[in-house]
Protein backbone atom coordinates (compact mmCIF):
# COMPACT_ATOMS: atom_id res chain seq x y z
CA UNK A 1 0.00 0.00 0.00
CA UNK A 2 1.20 3.56 -0.89
CA UNK A 3 2.93 5.92 1.90
CA UNK A 4 0.49 8.27 3.25
CA UNK A 5 1.27 12.07 1.64
CA UNK A 6 3.25 14.04 3.79
CA UNK A 7 1.56 17.36 4.75
CA UNK A 8 2.55 18.79 8.30
CA UNK A 9 4.55 18.12 11.42
CA UNK A 10 1.85 16.17 13.24
CA UNK A 11 -0.26 12.79 13.20
CA UNK A 12 -3.79 13.95 12.21
CA UNK A 13 -6.59 10.70 13.40
CA UNK A 14 -9.54 10.66 10.85
CA UNK A 15 -11.63 8.77 13.01
CA UNK A 16 -14.34 6.59 11.01
CA UNK A 17 -17.49 5.03 11.78
CA UNK A 18 -16.97 1.79 10.57
CA UNK A 19 -19.77 0.09 11.96
CA UNK A 20 -20.95 -3.64 12.22
CA UNK A 21 -24.42 -3.47 13.36
CA UNK A 22 -26.72 -7.03 14.19
CA UNK A 23 -30.05 -5.50 12.62
CA UNK A 24 -33.17 -5.79 11.17
CA UNK A 25 -32.89 -6.59 7.23
CA UNK A 26 -36.01 -5.37 6.48
CA UNK A 27 -35.25 -2.23 7.80
CA UNK A 28 -32.24 -1.92 5.54
CA UNK A 29 -33.68 -0.48 2.67
CA UNK A 30 -31.35 2.70 1.76
CA UNK A 31 -29.82 3.86 5.24
CA UNK A 32 -26.56 1.82 6.71
CA UNK A 33 -24.72 2.67 9.52
CA UNK A 34 -21.25 2.39 7.97
CA UNK A 35 -19.46 5.09 6.34
CA UNK A 36 -20.01 4.05 2.91
CA UNK A 37 -23.54 1.56 2.25
CA UNK A 38 -26.14 4.10 2.41
CA UNK A 39 -27.91 6.25 -0.47
CA UNK A 40 -26.57 9.93 1.03
CA UNK A 41 -23.14 8.29 0.94
CA UNK A 42 -23.33 6.58 -2.28
CA UNK A 43 -24.52 9.27 -4.47
CA UNK A 44 -22.07 11.45 -2.97
CA UNK A 45 -19.12 8.76 -4.46
CA UNK A 46 -21.15 8.58 -7.63
CA UNK A 47 -20.86 12.13 -7.56
CA UNK A 48 -17.33 12.21 -6.98
CA UNK A 49 -15.65 9.19 -9.27
CA UNK A 50 -15.21 9.11 -12.09
CA UNK A 51 -15.14 12.46 -13.20
CA UNK A 52 -16.15 14.55 -10.12
CA UNK A 53 -13.64 17.03 -8.41
CA UNK A 54 -12.51 17.73 -5.27
CA UNK A 55 -14.87 20.60 -4.58
CA UNK A 56 -17.71 18.19 -3.92
CA UNK A 57 -15.74 16.68 -1.15
CA UNK A 58 -15.03 20.45 0.37
CA UNK A 59 -18.82 20.89 0.15
CA UNK A 60 -19.89 17.85 1.96
CA UNK A 61 -17.30 18.79 4.48
CA UNK A 62 -18.43 22.13 4.40
CA UNK A 63 -22.48 21.25 4.53
CA UNK A 64 -21.28 19.59 7.70
CA UNK A 65 -19.69 21.81 9.38
CA UNK A 66 -21.99 24.67 9.06
CA UNK A 67 -24.97 22.91 9.54
CA UNK A 68 -26.80 23.39 12.68
CA UNK A 69 -26.91 20.87 15.38
CA UNK A 70 -27.47 18.30 15.51
CA UNK A 71 -26.31 17.07 12.32
CA UNK A 72 -28.67 15.90 10.09
CA UNK A 73 -28.37 12.34 8.62
CA UNK A 74 -27.81 13.32 5.13
CA UNK A 75 -25.31 15.81 5.64
CA UNK A 76 -23.60 13.73 7.92
CA UNK A 77 -23.72 10.33 5.82
CA UNK A 78 -22.61 12.46 2.70
CA UNK A 79 -19.52 14.38 5.12
CA UNK A 80 -17.97 10.83 6.20
CA UNK A 81 -18.19 9.16 2.77
CA UNK A 82 -15.77 12.92 1.96
CA UNK A 83 -13.92 11.79 4.92
CA UNK A 84 -13.23 8.46 3.63
CA UNK A 85 -12.43 10.21 0.28
CA UNK A 86 -10.05 11.84 1.68
CA UNK A 87 -8.53 9.09 3.25
CA UNK A 88 -8.10 7.70 0.38
CA UNK A 89 -6.80 10.85 -1.07
CA UNK A 90 -3.50 10.72 1.30
CA UNK A 91 -2.71 7.02 0.79
CA UNK A 92 -5.29 5.25 3.28
CA UNK A 93 -8.52 3.97 1.24
CA UNK A 94 -10.67 2.17 3.23
CA UNK A 95 -11.06 -1.54 1.93
CA UNK A 96 -14.58 -1.25 1.61
CA UNK A 97 -14.61 2.05 -0.93
CA UNK A 98 -15.58 1.01 -4.63
CA UNK A 99 -12.54 0.49 -7.22
CA UNK A 100 -13.56 3.90 -9.32
CA UNK A 101 -13.14 5.71 -5.70
CA UNK A 102 -9.75 4.16 -5.09
CA UNK A 103 -8.76 5.36 -8.91
CA UNK A 104 -9.98 8.62 -8.61
CA UNK A 105 -8.07 9.55 -5.23
CA UNK A 106 -4.91 8.26 -6.53
CA UNK A 107 -4.89 10.69 -9.40
CA UNK A 108 -6.33 13.47 -7.15
CA UNK A 109 -3.95 13.19 -4.28
CA UNK A 110 -2.09 16.56 -5.13
CA UNK A 111 -5.02 17.82 -3.98
CA UNK A 112 -5.25 16.44 -0.50
CA UNK A 113 -3.87 19.86 0.74
CA UNK A 114 -3.53 20.46 4.76
CA UNK A 115 -7.07 22.30 4.54
CA UNK A 116 -8.90 19.57 3.41
CA UNK A 117 -7.21 17.27 5.55
CA UNK A 118 -8.35 19.18 9.02
CA UNK A 119 -11.75 19.87 7.33
CA UNK A 120 -12.20 16.50 6.86
CA UNK A 121 -10.87 15.42 10.46
CA UNK A 122 -13.50 18.12 12.08
CA UNK A 123 -16.48 17.05 10.29
CA UNK A 124 -15.90 13.67 11.30
CA UNK A 125 -15.57 14.71 14.75
CA UNK A 126 -18.51 16.79 14.55
CA UNK A 127 -20.36 13.80 12.90
CA UNK A 128 -19.40 11.34 15.52
CA UNK A 129 -20.28 13.89 18.30
CA UNK A 130 -23.80 15.61 17.30
CA UNK A 131 -25.71 14.24 14.53
CA UNK A 132 -29.04 12.23 13.47
CA UNK A 133 -26.60 8.75 12.74
CA UNK A 134 -24.76 8.93 15.67
CA UNK A 135 -28.80 9.00 17.21
CA UNK A 136 -30.19 6.05 14.53
CA UNK A 137 -27.20 4.51 14.93
CA UNK A 138 -28.23 4.14 18.76
CA UNK A 139 -31.95 3.46 17.94
CA UNK A 140 -31.45 0.80 15.15
CA UNK A 141 -29.98 -1.46 18.07
CA UNK A 142 -26.26 -0.62 17.28
CA UNK A 143 -24.69 -4.05 18.67
CA UNK A 144 -21.19 -4.10 18.04
CA UNK A 145 -20.38 -0.37 16.72
CA UNK A 146 -16.44 -0.10 16.04
CA UNK A 147 -14.25 3.19 15.54
CA UNK A 148 -11.74 2.64 12.94
CA UNK A 149 -9.52 5.51 12.79
CA UNK A 150 -7.26 6.23 10.08
CA UNK A 151 -3.70 7.77 11.14
CA UNK A 152 -2.29 10.07 8.69
CA UNK A 153 1.20 10.30 8.61
CA UNK A 154 1.60 14.10 8.48
CA UNK A 155 5.50 15.24 8.74
CA UNK A 156 6.98 17.94 6.69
Amino acid sequence: MARPKRLSGFAVPIAFCAVLLCFDPASASGWAADTLSNDDASDLLRQIAPNGSVDTIRSALDAALNSVSPVNDERASRAMAAAEMVAAMVGNPSRYLPAPCKAWAVLHSKDANRNLVESAVRAVDRVVKNSETQELMQEGGAKNLQIAVTVLDCTP
